[in-house]
């Protein structure tokens, strides 16, 4: 029942609208959501969950795709200790969540998201990579790619916000989510419409076919 209620609201507002609502929720929503891949499985270690909650007010956003982003980051990070899971020799897999307030260089009252994890790092030559649009270090069939550049869209562009990634190999991994209180409705483009179009790409149109060649009678 836990389960059903939070993928409820998990999805429960139109990406259209602009709320306000506890982002502390989302998070949590998202964590039960995920909770198996969480536990000990078998051979799998249990990652520890660390949350560092500080936000005291409401956030105006798009709570469905911010709740989109808090998915993509985290099953990321559950994907990237896998292998740290495996051995009783390496430190105990552990994800962190934490929020805080935060004040951009403009001026603007925000919110900081921290999802960290104490995995193997990205390497430079895959950082410098990781919002590209298709571009997956994952096993063909298991990533589209798409995960992290839509993420950066929603916060970016949809959000008016910043969205880091600060790595080194074999040191973790730690994305950063910022975005304003208040959002400005002026700036929110039609990103809604082309976010949805961007998880479900449309099929790469046929190749043309050869024309059949007829002798003249």
């Amino acid at each position: 029942m836990r389960i059903a209620g939070s993928l409820r609201n998990f999805s429960r507002l139109d990406e259209a609208q602009i709320k306000a609502v506890d982002i502390h929720e989302g998070l949590d929503n998202t964590l039960t959501i995920l909770g198996s891949k969480l536990k000990a499985n078998h051979d799998l270690r249990e990652i520890a969950l660390v949350k560092q909650y500080e936000l005291t007010e409401p956030v105006e956003c798009h709570a469905a795709q911010l709740n989109q982003v808090f998915m993509n980051i985290l099953d990321n990070a559950i994907g990237a200790l896998e292998e740290q899971r495996t051995s009783n020799r390496q430190p105990t897999p552990e994800i962190r969540v934490a929020t805080r307030s935060f004040a951009f260089t403009d001026g603007r009252l925000g919110i900081e998201i921290e999802i960290a994890d104490n995995g193997p790092g990205i390497p430079d030559e895959v950082r410098s990579q990781i919002f590209d649009p298709f571009f997956t270090t994952k096993p063909v069939g298991k990533g589209t790619g798409l995960g992290l550049s839509i993420s950066y869209q929603i916060v970016c562009e949809r959000h008016q916000g910043e969205l880091t990634c600060q790595t080194a190999a074999g040191g973790g991994t730690q994305f950063e989510i910022r975005i304003p209180l208040v959002l400005d409705p002026n700036a929110d483009s039609e990103l809604g419409a082309s976010l949805i179009n961007a998880q479900n790409p449309p099929e790469p149109p046929e190749a043309p076919r050869k024309k059949e060649t007829v002798d003249a009678p």
